[in-house]
């Protein structure tokens, strides 16, 4: 399953969308795409600012997440 996180970047406000896993219909992706995967760090499309899920602060700056399948 994959998550669909909305994001509000703490540098510069931008919001942006970040797709982790994946989905049903893409089952036979092996390995996960690296990008896709949980702790692959993502960039900001607007400053750069690099962040993670598993950064201790994500979920500060998660203004929604949605499941899709």
């Amino acid at each position: 399953m994959a998550k669909v996180y909305t994001i509000n970047c703490p540098k510069c406000g931008c919001q942006f969308e970040v797709m982790k896993g994946i989905l049903v219909s893409e089952s036979d992706l092996d390995p996960i795409p690296e990008e896709r995967q949980e702790e692959t760090p993502f960039t900001c499309p607007i400053c750069g600012l690099e962040m993670s899920t598993q950064d201790p602060d994500f979920n500060d700056h998660v203004e929604m997440v949605m499941m899709v399948d």
